[in-house]
C-alpha cells in the first residue's frame, strides 16, 4: 500500500518594496525611474513607498499633515493635491529643478524625451548629499 503524503503550506509574505529601500541613493535612484516613466499614479505610489521606508510618521509631522491622512493621499486609491506631493517630496528631502525642454532638429526624439525628462524634473536628496543640484 503507498503512503500518500501531504505537503506542507507554503507560507509567503506580501512583498513590500519600502523594506529593500534601505539608504537614500537607493530610495532617490527608485523615485528617479519611476518619475522617468511619466506614470503620475506611480509617481504618488513610490513617494508613499518611500515614505513608508523613512517612517510614514516623520514624514507626516515634516510635511505638517495626519499620519493617517497622508496614508489616504498616498495610497492606491489616493489622489492627492500638488501641494501634498511637494510637501512629501520636501519633508523626504528631495528638491524638484525645472528647466526648458531644448529644441535640435539632429537629435532623435528618444534622447531629447531623455534630456527633457532629466532637464524637467531633478530630484535630488538634498538633506542627506552635499552634491550641487544645479544645472
Amino acid at each position: 500500500m503507498k503512503k500518500v503524503r501531504t505537503s506542507k503550506p507554503v507560507r509567503t509574505v506580501p512583498f513590500d518594496a519600502a523594506a529593500y529601500l534601505d539608504d537614500d541613493e537607493t530610495r532617490l535612484a527608485y523615485l528617479n525611474a519611476v518619475l522617468a516613466d511619466g506614470d503620475a499614479s506611480e509617481i504618488v505610489a513610490a513617494l508613499g513607498t518611500i515614505a513608508r521606508a523613512r517612517g510614514m510618521s516623520r514624514v507626516a509631522r515634516h510635511a505638517g499633515l495626519g499620519r493617517e491622512s497622508l496614508y489616504k493621499a498616498l495610497g492606491e486609491n489616493g489622489n492627492p493635491a500638488f501641494r501634498t506631493i511637494l510637501s512629501v517630496a520636501a519633508a523626504l528631502g528631495y528638491r524638484q529643478i525645472y528647466a526648458t525642454k531644448l529644441r535640435t532638429s539632429r537629435r532623435t526624439s528618444l534622447s531629447i524625451l531623455a534630456d527633457s525628462l532629466t532637464r524637467l524634473i531633478c530630484i535630488a536628496a538634498c538633506a542627506t548629499s552635499s552634491r550641487d543640484c544645479s544645472m
